[in-house]
């Protein structure tokens, strides 16, 4: 994972630091931020940056592997050292993991922030540990109906122009006669364009309940579903159960491939985004025979649009104003660029008889373990895998 920060200029005014454009390009599904808690921001490190889920950093008792995570982290949050204020304990949720801990008043420098006096979540304690390999992580998301108190907030009140822009670009993928290898993208935060976003077409959501989620028309196929919607710039897309087996798993249904992996998102009657259905599309193996549609279900009443969806549009999150019907969400194009990663073209091995019948004698040995998902797609794979 690496990253690149460019074109940052501050305006000083009194105590205040309004920034006026800050662009992060990275390497990998999502950007890390440089962190401290040294005023002097000489003892830093590094945390990625997610869309949703919430915003905290691993106390001294979570220093050690196999206590909260399973990796060593030599910077953890020291209060004492950092002279941070300790407040209300907090419980937290990763995944199916709760997270306990307190809030802390006390200095947090980011590229984005420079908070003398900021609020954070610090976690000294956990169920088990999680998979995350940074001292934390931060969050543009909110668990409330306003941003209040939140990591965004001090994002968006330093920033003249109260906008954030992601590019992902291209997805990593494997098709039958191709690939892409390798992910990277770019956020800008304080401006109106950036490079690779056709910002002359971009459309605009007002937030819905809490956090950064709007209500859309999800159409899958030739079916429109209404639900609740956020994005996501690691995530495969992620449906809600019973939709997921609805679509994916119901007996009655006759879907091409292209049907099954073909999404538009409806911010109303008149506008609409639907990504390249291929976008969707991904095989294991060397012989890439398997498909690994990139849709999977979750526990949540939300459809969390992810690295397939947002492979094609550039996602913008601004702040017009200070009610609630000032939050918006918005969509654009991308445009391809030259230092896109970039398909090459590479037609798979066909795969030989004998590694077939290996296959098989591997499958009467297998103790049936993931065989749900994964006889559903060799049954799609065996209608549909000559088509992509």
């Amino acid at each position: 994972m690496t990253f690149s920060k460019v074109l940052c200029l501050q305006v000083y005014l009194g105590l205040t630091i309004l920034t006026t454009a800050i662009r992060l390009n990275y390497t990998g599904d999502i950007p890390y931020l440089t962190v401290s808690f040294d005023p002097s921001g000489n003892e830093t490190f590094e945390v990625p940056l997610y869309l949703e889920g919430e915003s905290f950093f691993l106390g001294e008792e979570c220093a050690d592997a196999g206590t909260c995570t399973e990796t060593n982290h030599s910077i953890v949050y020291n209060p004492g050292k950092y002279h941070g204020v300790k407040g209300d304990e907090i419980t937290l949720k990763s995944g199916g993991t709760s997270l306990f801990g307190n809030k802390y008043q006390g200095s947090l420098i980011t590229d984005f922030t420079n908070d003398r006096v900021a609020t954070f979540n610090v976690i000294n304690n956990s169920t088990a540990p999680i998979d995350l390999e940074a001292a934390g992580r931060l969050s543009l998301d909110f668990s409330n109906y306003t941003m209040d108190g939140y990591f965004v907030e001090n994002v968006f009140k330093n920033l003249q122009t109260k906008q954030i822009i992601f590019r992902r670009g291209p997805v990593e993928q494997y098709l039958k006669t191709g690939y892409i290898n390798g992910t990277k993208g770019a956020m800008e935060i304080g401006v109106n364009e950036m490079y690779g976003c056709n910002m002359t077409e971009a459309k605009y959501k007002v937030k819905h309940s809490r956090g950064w989620k709007i209500v859309g028309g999800i159409q899958i196929g030739d079916e429109l579903h209404d639900y609740p919607v956020k994005f996501s710039l690691n995530e495969k897309v992620l449906l809600p159960r019973h939709l997921y087996n609805y679509i994916y798993q119901s007996p009655y249904k006759n879907l091409t491939l292209r049907e099954l992996a073909s999404y538009t998102l409806y911010f109303d009657n008149e506008t609409a985004f639907a990504p390249n259905y291929t976008n969707f599309l991904n095989y294991k193996t060397i012989y890439r025979d398997v498909l690994d549609l990139q849709v999977e279900p979750h526990d949540e009443f939300v459809v969390l649009l992810g690295r397939p969806f947002l492979a094609d549009f550039c996602l913008i999150l601004r702040k017009r104003g200070d009610e609630l019907s000032d939050y918006e969400i918005g969509l654009a194009p991308s445009y391809p660029l030259d230092d896109d990663p970039q398909w090459e073209d590479d037609v798979a091995p066909i795969r030989p008889k004998e590694d077939d019948d290996e296959d098989e004698s591997d499958e009467d040995e297998d103790d049936g373990a993931n065989s749900n998902g994964l006889s559903f797609f060799i049954v799609l794979l065996a209608f549909f895998g000559s088509k992509a």
